[in-house]
């Protein structure tokens, strides 16, 4: 009878499993190919940059930077125990501070196209 129940098991968790593929494919993105004028087809993709804030004031970016820095670390002294608490706090100070430099920039993106490139039996 464990045999039985073990295999029922074991089935259920495969069932639970394509499930879940099915799922994870369903949500991977789809390229649109879009055709030029001259029928190249094209494909489209993002193209982001960076670009200072207007509205952002760097008389200030030290205190952001310390600022951050301190919230990271009290964020980071949260988790782990002994050296790993230790090292957690650190890269949380260090990330804290890249966050706050970063908020003086905004990042903007823009879908741009290129010539799309079909390998034999994708399509």
């Amino acid at each position: 009878m464990s045999c039985e129940l073990e295999m029922m098991k074991a089935t259920k968790e495969l069932v639970v499993l394509i499930a879940c593929g099915v799922v994870i494919a369903g949500c991977a993105p789809t390229k649109e190919f879009v055709r030029a004028d001259d029928g190249t087809l094209l494909e489209p993709y993002q193209h982001c940059w960076y670009e200072d804030n207007p509205n952002y004031s760097p008389e200030g970016e030290t205190t952001n930077r310390i600022t951050g820095a301190i919230v990271g670390g009290a964020v980071g002294n949260q988790f782990g125990k002994g050296d790993g608490k230790k090292a957690m706090t650190a890269v949380e100070v260090l990330l804290g501070a890249a966050v706050a430099h970063e908020s003086g920039r905004i990042r903007k993106c823009e879908t741009r196209y290129r010539e799309a490139v079909i390998e034999q039996g994708s399509r």
